[in-house]
């Protein structure tokens, strides 16, 4: 179990220093990183072990173009909300129901902060209906648009 009242969140980023800046914010926002994943096989050996609640997703990981599939098995085998953070928003694909969203890079960490509040509210509250607005630079999936 993470912090309390804070979200288990999966890091699948191959960039060291961009793992350790979101670590870092998610820490001052106090929710749990579970560990950091460059590449498919260890987001999913990750995830498997420590069960996320949420997986920020890198789309280009050391192993290729690799976010979509990692996003889509860690979504399915263990019900994980999923976010894209990447410079490639236009290959995120935002119709799956586990999927909140896609923060396209390079962001603020205000923007950062903003979206992991609305993560929050959308895993705690279990709906969308009473997310009142979308965090500024978010990209938000249909299911949470107002």
């Amino acid at each position: 179990m993470g912090v309390v009242g804070g979200l288990r969140v999966l890091i699948v980023e191959d960039e060291p220093l961009l793992a350790l800046e979101y670590e870092s914010l998610l820490e001052a926002l106090g929710h749990a990183p579970i560990g950091v994943a460059a590449d498919s096989a260890a987001a999913v050996a990750l995830a498997r072990v420590h069960l996320p609640d949420v997986a920020l997703v890198d789309l280009n990981l050391r192993d290729g173009l690799t976010g979509l599939q990692v996003a889509h098995d860690i979504m399915r085998d263990y019900d994980t909300q999923v976010v894209f953070i990447t410079s490639e928003r236009q290959l995120a694909r935002l119709d799956d129901p586990h999927v909140i969203g896609c923060l396209p890079k390079p962001f603020t960490s205000a923007m950062f902060k903003a979206t992991m509040s609305f993560v929050t509210q959308i895993i705690r509250l279990g709906t969308a209906d009473e997310v009142w607005q979308s965090p500024p630079g978010l990209v938000v999936a249909s299911q949470y648009r107002r």
